[in-house]
């Protein structure tokens, strides 16, 4: 079968390798866009932020784990951390509900260490984290418990938990209630720190061109540098009604957004922030952020990434700990 693939691409290598030709050119005239710029690093106490999650599958229920940690640079690294292992309930929309779930302890990590830091480096995109899609059903029955949530939501833990054995399958509304409270009490503190950073965005909004943003600046220049900044709204980037406040809060949110390679060839990162701000502040951030930048990526986010993989292994180790192979061996032979 292989030799098939082989004969298809000599036969369209000169279409194929006209295409990549085609892409290249069509990045060349976006040039104007970038902005050269060597940036003097310049220290501060700067934090970063990152969460993981792995799960298992049984017949009858998930185990999981989760965790995040945030750690703080000024002049001594200091680190916070979140974690949990439980048993997902009720079983249902299981991946949709556990990455909300490590989502929300990368969050809240970051609120509990936000006040030691000048600046708060976000993994990834805040503005995919608001307009993902995620099914509501408004179920009435949750509103007694969301004076709950608000109230508790800079706690350390899914407050939403509290309620499964209540609530049952109705909880699920909960708990994307408390993501969408922990994000908007997260940009309410911290609109002046934080900034979300992104190594792998396919984005195409900057330009849209059909290809990626990341992809025509790499293209552009290597030079250390960055780009025009625009600005995005979420109420353009929301496609659906977000349920209770949140739809007018969060609609009427702008995001100042730019990209920027801070090493000579090294990679391009995509770079949000919750306001808007001009190329004076954007230089200013850049140039905080250089300071610990190793090998063209924030050193932070790196060793908060490091600290926070929970592989497959680990949530073997786990379920051995926890004695759930040996216990799931013991109901099969006693079925038989």
């Amino acid at each position: 079968m292989i030799d098939n693939i082989y004969e298809l691409v000599a036969r369209k290598r000169d279409e194929i390798l006209r295409k990549i030709d085609s892409i290249v050119e069509k990045s060349s005239k976006y040039r104007e866009k970038w902005k050269e710029y060597e940036f003097n690093a310049k220290e501060s106490a700067i934090g970063a932020e990152d969460g993981s999650l792995n799960f298992k599958r049984y017949v009858d229920f998930i185990l999981y784990a989760a965790n995040a940690a945030s750690i703080i640079y000024n002049g001594e690294i200091k680190s916070f951390f979140i974690a949990d292992v439980d048993v997902l309930y009720p079983y249902k929309r299981i991946e949709d509900r556990l990455n909300l779930y490590r989502a929300m302890f990368e969050f809240k990590i970051v609120l509990k260490s936000l006040e030691k830091a000048e600046i708060f480096l976000i993994d990834g995109s805040l503005i995919n984290s608001i307009i993902k899609p995620f099914q509501f059903e408004g179920y009435s029955e949750i509103n007694d418990y969301f004076d709950e949530i608000r109230k508790n939501v800079e706690n350390l833990e899914i407050v939403s938990k509290r309620f499964q054995e209540e609530l049952g399958e109705k909880v699920i509304d909960l708990e994307y209630l408390e993501y969408l409270e922990t994000i908007k009490r997260l940009i309410e503190v911290g609109r002046d720190k934080i900034v979300a950073v992104s190594k792998t965005s396919t984005s195409n909004k900057y330009f849209k061109s059909g290809i990626p943003d990341i992809a025509i600046f790499e293209k552009i220049s290597n030079r250390q540098g960055f780009s025009e900044p625009i600005v995005r709204k979420i109420d353009e980037e929301l496609k659906r009604k977000l349920p209770l406040e949140y739809d007018r809060y969060f609609k009427e949110l702008k995001f100042t957004v730019f990209y920027s390679r801070l090493n000579e060839r090294g990679r391009i990162l995509l770079f949000e922030i919750p306001k808007e701000v001009g190329e004076k502040h954007v230089v200013e951030i850049l140039e905080k952020i250089k300071f610990i930048t190793v090998a063209d990526y924030p050193y932070l986010l790196k060793r908060a990434h490091d600290m926070v993989v929970i592989k497959a292994s680990d949530i073997e180790n786990v379920a051995n700990m926890l004695g759930i192979h040996s216990k799931l061996a013991r109901e099969v032979v006693e079925r038989w």
